[in-house]
């Protein structure tokens, strides 16, 4: 009996431990003939089983779409397009130009255009200058001065231009940029700038929109100097194994598995297609070039467990599908003291939550009701009671929660049918 109760100690935490909650709620104790509510059918990944890993690499950088990652390195290259005339031509950034005034010789500056795209005159004080043409800023100079003098007669001329621009080609020219692990370039002026899950060309756009406000068509180059590192790194590691570009990963007893590049995560209690929307988020973390697949290769925590009245109670490995008679036969078979009406069997819906079932094991063996002998699921708890369980939540109550140590008490929530006909 001391087996029995440890048994059912370990096992119903497993099954309820996720589900929090009042006591037992319980509906009516009388055949039920209507379908049962779903079932959880997505086998979850535990300890001991093993998953293979597929992993797929960038396209070929010809089709232009390889996305800049951490650790990779670019070169930006600017060029500056031909200017038709001085008159239009664009006042810049670093732009050196002289103002003169004919009949006022004394207020005549030679200025540079500030990164804040303006220049300071005298009595008037800044001016906004970048993007005007030197017609232009010529007469807003004239309408400016005109309340103070009769005739001020500016003249705009540009000393120097393109300074700024030419310094900014000049500095990168000189330097390339290696992508941050928190995926930005610094650039001249404009400082940080997230590069990594761009294209080279979206990134060359990107650019040219950030430069667009200080200069005239900043057109830009980005080339590729060092790429896909991180996927130089993921295959290094995976020639270490003999699976080509599949990796075979075992979840540990704590629930965590080890991956390339990425390290341990919890993964146990988790479908497999959460598995890989798991890895794939974390993967594009480092490098948006590695897509996955994820595929299950070893089965071993597909488990159900079986106690009460049975002569050897035990966790069950399920290889293929399974019916209660054939985890009771696993168990050795009913004890002598065993009634087979009333066998309680413990499964998760589709919600993960616990939903409880009664069925007559002895119509099954006696008048072959096969339709008793259900199918059992991953974590079912199978309980062979001594006397016949009336009601199953008072059952549930004085016996099974009985058993558990507060400590493993988890504040579930149950739902039970009493009784079921034909499931399937």
């Amino acid at each position: 009996m001391a087996k029995k109760r440890v048994l059912l100690i370990i096992a119903l935490p497993l099954l309820l431990s996720a589900c929090m909650g009042p006591n037992i709620n319980i509906k009516e104790d009388i055949v039920y003939d209507q379908p049962i509510e779903a079932l959880q059918e997505e086998y979850l990944l535990g300890p001991s089983d093993v998953i293979s890993i597929a992993y797929h690499t960038a396209p070929s950088l010809n089709k232009g779409d390889y996305i800049i990652a951490p650790d990779d390195v670019i070169k930006v290259d600017f060029f500056s397009s031909p200017n038709t005339t001085l008159y239009e031509y664009t006042l810049s950034v670093g732009d050196r130009i002289k103002v003169e005034f004919y009949n006022h010789p004394n207020i005549n500056r030679e200025l540079t255009i500030r990164s804040d795209g303006k220049i300071t005159l005298p009595i008037k004080g800044d001016f906004a200058v970048a993007g005007l043409t030197p017609a232009e800023l010529n007469d807003r100079i004239l309408q400016s001065f005109s309340d103070i003098f009769k005739d001020p007669m500016p003249t705009v001329s540009v000393l120097e231009s393109n300074a700024m621009f030419e310094s900014l080609e000049s500095e990168l020219k000189e330097r390339s940029l290696s992508v941050r692990p928190d995926g930005k370039i610094t650039l001249p002026i404009k400082g940080e700038v997230v590069a990594a899950g761009l294209t080279p060309l979206e990134l060359s756009k990107k650019i040219t929109r950030l430069y667009s406000d200080i200069f005239k068509n900043p057109l830009n180059t980005v080339t590729l100097l060092e790429y896909n590192v991180a996927v130089k790194e993921l295959k290094t590691e995976l020639a270490t194994d003999n699976f080509g570009r599949n990796k075979l990963v075992t979840i540990r007893p704590d629930g965590y598995a080890t991956f390339p590049l990425i390290g341990s995560k919890l993964i146990a209690g988790l479908s497999v297609s959460q598995v890989k929307d798991i890895l794939e988020r974390e993967y594009k973390k480092i490098n948006g070039n590695i897509s996955l697949s994820v595929f299950l290769e070893e089965m071993n925590s597909n488990v159900v467990y079986v106690m009460g009245e049975v002569k050897k109670p035990q966790m069950v490995l399920m290889e293929s599908p399974t019916t209660v008679t054939q985890v009771v036969a696993k168990a050795e078979g009913f004890s002598d003291a065993a009634n087979l009406n009333t066998v309680l069997i413990i499964s998760r819906n589709k919600n993960g939550n616990p939903v409880g079932r009664l069925i007559d094991l002895e119509r099954v063996i006696e008048a072959g009701n096969i339709g008793q002998d259900i199918l059992l699921r991953q974590y079912d708890v199978v309980y062979i009671p001594k006397s016949t369980i009336a009601k199953a939540d008072l059952f549930v109550e004085q016996f099974i929660n009985g058993l558990i140590p507060k400590a493993f008490k988890f504040g579930v929530n149950y739902g039970y049918i009493s009784r079921v006909d034909n499931l399937y």
